[in-house]
């Protein structure tokens, strides 16, 4: 079983380096689709990395995007349009 892109990102010893908090989780999105997520704050922005990965059936995808903004709402955003995009349209 492969690892999914966030967890190949988050194995990396630079990833997230200077934060200030971290929230992850699960969310089913508006497609009724299961969405790994990492929200990091660090002190002049947020970063949301959202991880769309079927590693159970089929289309077997594994879709990494992230927002980054000084708001959380924003980079949530950006986070989900990205997302939204490549892996509904």
């Amino acid at each position: 079983m492969s690892k999914s892109k966030l967890e190949m990102l988050v194995d990396d010893q630079q990833f997230g380096v200077g934060n200030k908090s971290v929230d992850t989780g699960i969310m089913i999105n508006d497609h009724n689709d299961a969405v790994d997520y990492l929200i990091l704050e660090f002190n002049d922005r947020f970063e949301v990395y959202l991880n769309l990965y079927d590693e159970n059936e089929p289309p077997y995808r594994n879709i990494l995007t992230s927002g980054k903004s000084r708001s959380l709402e924003v980079a949530k955003k950006i986070a989900v349009r990205k997302l939204n995009k490549l892996a509904y349209s």
